[in-house]
């Protein structure tokens, strides 16, 4: 029992490490990956059963998707709690499991960090639109706060499977 409890903290250690491999610059308004994986973290401890955040998102369509839509902090930071109410410890038996999303958008383009999921533990059907909705609120925002960037693109880090926990693998050189 004391094995297997030395094991899980080591588990919980790696996975909480691996995630701060993965933080990239934010701006400060936004929670750092490293404090996402935190209150994941302690929803795990919990043992909480599920979910009961609305996960749908807001679709636009036609002509509304060229006017441009105001958001608030508060809103973005709203749709970012869902995501993480929909992402579950990313456990996994089959590498194939493991998957990897971009969440934000940076001034320049593309995501401002990667988030590794498992399709064994988390539903793609609920997750993947509530990103899609974050990512477009998040350039939104961006431009009504005419915010810039070093325009430098955040590589797509590799993923392993380690002792049943999806994970940044090493980079191929």
């Amino acid at each position: 029992m004391k094995i297997n409890m030395t094991a899980n903290i080591k588990l919980s250690l790696l996975a909480f490490a691996s995630v701060f491999m993965l933080s990239a610059c934010n701006e400060q308004s936004e929670p750092t990956q490293q404090q996402d994986e935190q209150e994941l973290s302690s929803d795990e401890q919990s043992s909480e059963a599920g979910s009961s955040a609305g996960e749908q998102g807001t679709e636009m369509t036609g002509a509304d998707d060229q006017q441009e839509q105001q958001v608030t902090e508060q809103e973005l930071a709203e749709k970012r709690q869902q995501i993480r109410d929909i992402i579950r410890p990313p456990r996994a038996s089959d590498i194939t499991q493991c998957k990897l999303v971009g969440l934000g958008s940076r001034p320049c383009g593309g995501p401002e960090r990667y988030v590794i999921y498992s399709t064994e533990t988390t539903d793609e059907t609920k997750l993947l639109p509530a990103v899609e909705e974050y990512n477009r609120m998040h350039k939104i925002l961006n431009e009504q706060q005419g915010q810039i960037s070093i325009c430098e693109m955040l590589p797509e880090p590799n993923i392993a499977l380690n002792s049943g926990m999806c994970m940044p693998g090493a980079e191929l050189h």
